[in-house]
């Protein structure tokens, strides 16, 4: 379903609209594609609706972490840096108030960090290196939760399917892999996948 708003840019003219529509959704994928002049708009609607959340992209350094619950970050290493850049805080000291959160660490292993527990996932190629691979990963992770709900279960379920998936790709295609790739490959991947055994299939750390 694609909503048309007025205009090119996200704007925090579209908050009224959002607000209408939002509540319809078990889980809202906030930041994909959003760009720099969507972050007031994403920091507005964050503050608004602070629970079941995934935050990807441009709305991570504006999480209100404080008030965030039962939500999914998931920062490559420069946004992870952004991030305790703009809270101020140490490794440690965000795990130390995520609460409710999980945090996605993507990476060459994706780490899955909650308050208790941290997860390593070990499956993945060099070749996801591409533009979109994240995006994707968002949005395995928005809907593996609204199925699951629960956000360390899906961010684990997300990180281990599509590393797998690329995986899998990679056998064939190398490093000529593109991102529609994983989207086209995704279905028959999901399909025969015990998706729900992902977290044992990782590394508890």
């Amino acid at each position: 379903m694609t909503i048309k708003l007025p205009g090119k840019n996200l704007r925090s003219s579209h908050f009224p609209p959002l607000k209408r529509i939002i509540p319809e959704f078990d889980v809202v994928l906030l930041g994909n594609g959003a760009g720099q002049w969507g972050t007031s708009l994403l920091a507005k609607i964050m503050h608004w609706r602070n629970e079941q959340l995934v935050i990807d992209a441009d709305a991570i350094a504006h999480a209100p972490l404080a008030r965030l619950r039962t939500s999914i970050l998931t920062p490559h290493a420069a946004e992870y840096t952004r991030l305790l850049t703009s809270h101020k805080l140490t490794p440690q000291g965000l795990i130390a108030i995520l609460g409710s959160n999980t945090l996605l660490l993507k990476g060459r292993e994706d780490h899955i960090l909650t308050s208790g527990e941290t997860y390593k996932n070990t499956t993945g190629h060099a070749a996801m290196t591409v533009a979109g691979t994240g995006d994707i990963l968002a949005g395995l992770c928005a809907g593996l939760y609204a199925q699951s709900k629960d956000p360390a279960r899906a961010a684990c379920a997300a990180s281990y399917i599509l590393g797998h998936t690329g995986m899998s790709l990679a056998s064939h295609l190398g490093c000529g892999m593109i991102a529609s790739d994983l989207l086209r490959a995704l279905p028959n991947h999901l399909l025969h996948a015990r998706i729900w055994e992902s977290t044992a299939a990782l590394h508890k750390q």
